[in-house]
């Protein structure tokens, strides 16, 4: 099983290079930063990754498991070379948001509130009492909770004076750095490029989601029959469904595995999962 952080993320994490903040409409600030090419950069860091498990085992098949933009990276990937992934499990992922009601809206909301969050703090102490008394994280699953602290708080060594932060702690990925991914290329698939994937594609949701275009993934199952299946909702669960109700999504990962044909067809114990 292999796992990593993209670009600019948890262990990955980059400020050496400045973001521009345009702040003249307060209602939809605008953003530049190299991170606003992730639909790129997501596409070729998913399929070095699977080179890697590829070399390592030759013979094994390999799954990609993904959410919201890493759910989307894996399947522009599986687009752009069919045949990469020998099954997908998307959870949301966050490819053709037109399709979502009053779409137009959802950038500048996210963007909004990702640079209203607090972002640094004197201690690690101070910074878990602020995520753990927080409402955007109160519906999280408390060992979800600790593990994201875990990788997205970081030392602020060396200082991040380039982003002007000088408190002792502070996020992996500076605000600014995270709401540009949100303006720039957004995944788009048309229907004809959906098509291509040469692997079965789940594709999982939260039943109180506002993230996931249920009718247009619907139709997409119904074009594609025998690539693309829709399962049922995550009871109670949101776009952040994964941290919400990890053990459910958990089931719906191994159930969803066993009815791959490649599953298990591997002569090795372990199968490679991305």
């Amino acid at each position: 099983m292999a796992s990593f952080d993209f670009h600019y993320h948890g262990k990955r994490r980059d400020v050496s290079e400045p973001a521009t903040l345009n702040l003249e409409n307060p209602a939809a600030p605008k953003i530049t930063h190299p991170a606003q090419n992730w639909t790129k950069t997501s596409i070729e860091e998913v399929q070095k990754q699977v080179r890697v498990l590829r070399d390592r085992n030759p013979n094994a098949p390999v799954f990609g498991i993904g959410h919201s933009m890493g759910g989307a990276a894996l399947w522009m990937a599986e687009v752009a070379n069919p045949g990469t992934f020998d099954g997908l499990i998307l959870f949301e992922p966050a490819c053709n948001m037109h399709e979502l009601p009053n779409s137009e809206m959802i950038i500048p909301v996210y963007v909004s509130f990702i640079l209203s969050g607090q972002y640094r703090w004197d201690s690690y102490e101070e910074a878990e009492t602020y995520f753990r008394s927080t409402k955007a994280y109160a519906r999280w699953h408390p060992e979800a909770l600790a593990a994201f602290i875990q990788g997205a708080v970081v030392k602020n060594e060396p200082p991040d004076y380039l982003f002007g932060i000088q408190s002792a702690y502070t996020l992996a990925c500076h605000p600014h750095i995270e709401a540009a991914h949100y303006m720039g290329q957004p995944c788009f698939l048309s229907m004809e490029e959906m098509g291509r994937v040469r692997c079965q594609v789940v594709l999982q949701y939260g039943s109180r989601t506002q993230m996931f275009p249920l009718k247009a993934s619907q139709k997409l199952a119904h074009t594609y029959p025998l690539l693309y299946r829709v399962d049922m909702p995550l009871p109670k669960a949101t776009h952040m469904m994964i941290t919400e109700d990890p053990d459910t999504a958990a089931e719906r990962i191994m159930s969803t595995l066993h009815q791959f044909p490649a599953f298990g067809s591997s002569t090795e114990s372990a199968v490679p999962r991305l």
